[in-house]
């Protein structure tokens, strides 16, 4: 009894500790206030496990109540201290203002009571990783009454918000809100006109959404956007025209997709474009007619869609980095390269069958060229007059099976390789680094396919000279070979007994044929050979 009302009180404890364990306590710890670089107050309740929103110091300028169990977001006072007439003219100089709030990672589900309408200084508002659906971001529910103009920057990543209707942001300080993060918020379908009164927007991110295509007037208005992100959707055709408002545009990110199409209109009025990222996508080859008219074009990751093929385009491309990785190339051929002669930076590798590179692949050599990234491919083989040496910088060549013959030796003395060339071919030097090689040592090496060469030729030749005898020797069984040959005609003329005319018969020599046939009357009598023939020539000791 006695050990039975122990284990029954042991029971008790570890349940109260578990318990303990897996529900948060209210309060975990004190929130504190301390100063940054930049002098800003941050008063940090982040990660205290705290439900509900206390009472906010002073002097807190930026605000974090991150990682808590907060549902409800009451109104935010206003600093008395803070000066409003100086954050509109300079937010950097606003002392004890509310500047960034952030309650990313709780369990906010609507945002009710406007408790943002006081801070007209509020530059940035996290509320990443809630409950936040569509009805909870419309006009009426999110920023009712809102007063604050200064808003730069408004985070809503990782709720399930599903769609953007038409008007989603129309609240009037939008016209001054710089970036938004809708990432992570499944997002399969944006409306014309959802996003068009954003007129200062510079930063849109849509990745890590469901989007699977584009209306045409998705980003109308956006006149200003400068970054827009779409990575990780589900998009399959690039339509004419969808970018034809963001005449500002210098980034467009458009990698993990699903993207093999690539409209010639769609980046028409995107003069401004620096950077395109179309990697992992399904593209079969590079969209030369939607990036010719881009003049400032200098980045282009193409990696890892399914380009068996890299051809010359139509146009001279201002392209300044050219990424072509994990493609399914074989071979980069003749003049491939040619259409970007302003090259400084050029990356070809994890192209695993990639086993030549032609040595005028960039047609003449780029001059600005300087570092060139050839790694993990299966390349044996690396022709000197591909690059130029001169003003090359850094090349990196790891990871392919190379054959250290003598056509290799200007490795030993190219500055510019970085990192290991290791000789995969022949077996005595394999394993060892190109670089640390005497020329004498490779000139010893002759290729593979030379000796291959030598000795299929070395034994095929007799075989063919045998085989040709015998052929010759047989040959009057082949019915190919027996070729007549009209020789000499002896005119022969005979009487019979009952006969008085005389009849003409002529001999036809036959060179596969032993004996000379009678003709008589156009018809032939080998019944009895009347001239026997040795060797082909008639024998003339014998009478007929």
């Amino acid at each position: 009894m006695r050990h039975s009302k122990m284990l029954s009180l042991l029971c008790q404890v570890v349940s109260l500790a578990a318990i303990l364990v897996l529900v948060p306590a209210q309060h975990t710890g004190e929130c504190d206030v301390s100063a940054t670089e930049k002098e800003l107050h941050i008063f940090n309740c982040s990660g205290k496990n705290i439900f509900q929103v206390g009472e906010i110091p002073e002097q807190a300028e930026v605000i974090d109540y991150s990682d808590n169990y907060i549902s409800t977001i009451p109104p935010i006072e206003e600093s008395e201290k803070c000066d409003h007439e100086k954050c509109l003219t300079d937010i950097d100089q606003s002392d004890y203002c509310r500047l960034d709030i952030s309650f990313s990672r709780n369990e906010i589900s609507f945002i009710e009571g406007s408790p943002f309408s006081k801070l007209r200084c509020l530059r940035s508002l996290d509320l990443s990783y809630n409950r936040l659906t569509e009805e909870a971001i419309t006009k009426e529910l999110f920023f009712k009454d809102a007063g604050y103009f200064q808003l730069k920057r408004l985070i809503l990543r990782g709720n399930p918000i599903k769609k953007l209707v038409e008007d989603t942001f129309s609240f009037p300080f939008m016209k001054y809100i710089e970036e938004i993060d809708l990432s992570e918020c499944s997002i399969m379908n944006i409306a014309a006109n959802s996003v068009d009164d954003l007129r200062s927007l510079k930063v849109l991110d849509l990745s890590k959404n469901k989007l699977t295509q584009l209306h045409p007037a998705t980003f109308k208005g956006l006149h200003n956007l400068i970054t827009l992100n779409l990575r990780h959707n589900q998009l399959a055709q690039i339509t004419g025209h969808v970018f034809v408002d963001l005449v500002n545009l210098n980034a467009l990110l458009l990698s993990q997709n699903k993207i093999t199409s690539f409209d010639g209109n769609a980046l028409v009025n995107t003069s401004k474009l620096v950077q395109i990222d179309i990697s992992n996508n399904e593209l079969t080859s590079i969209p030369y007619t939607a990036i010719d008219n881009l003049l400032l074009l200098e980045t282009l990751d193409l990696s890892n869609n399914p380009i068996t093929d890299v051809s010359q385009g139509s146009r001279v491309s201002s392209v300044k980095t050219l990424i072509l990785d994990s493609l399914p190339l074989t071979e980069l051929g003749d003049h491939a390269l040619a259409s970007f002669p302003h090259l400084v930076t050029l990356s070809i590798s994890g192209n695993v069958r990639l086993k030549k590179i032609h040595p005028f692949v960039f047609g003449n050599h780029p001059s600005s060229l300087r570092e060139v990234a050839m790694e993990n491919n299966a390349i044996n083989t690396l022709s000197r007059d591909i690059l130029p040496w001169k003003q090359l910088k850094s090349l990196r060549l790891s990871g392919n099976p190379f054959y250290c013959d003598d056509a290799l030796e200007w490795m030993i003395k190219a500055t510019a390789i970085q990192g290991d060339t290791i000789c995969q071919e022949p077996i005595n030097l394999r394993g060892q680094d190109i670089k640390n090689l005497k020329p004498e040592e490779l000139s010893r090496v002759y290729p593979t396919e030379a000796v291959e060469a030598l000795i299929l030729v070395c034994v095929c030749t007799p075989l063919i000279f045998v085989c040709a005898i015998l052929i010759w020797k047989r040959r009057r069984h082949c019915a190919c070979l027996s070729v007549k040959v009209r020789g000499r005609y002896v005119s022969v003329y005979t009487r019979d007994v009952n006969d008085e005319g005389e009849q003409r018969v002529t001999i036809e020599l036959k060179a596969n044929f032993k004996k000379l046939s009678a003709v008589s009357n156009g018809e032939p009598d080998d019944s009895k050979p009347f001239i026997k023939i040795d060797n082909g020539k008639p024998d003339e000791e014998e009478e007929i």
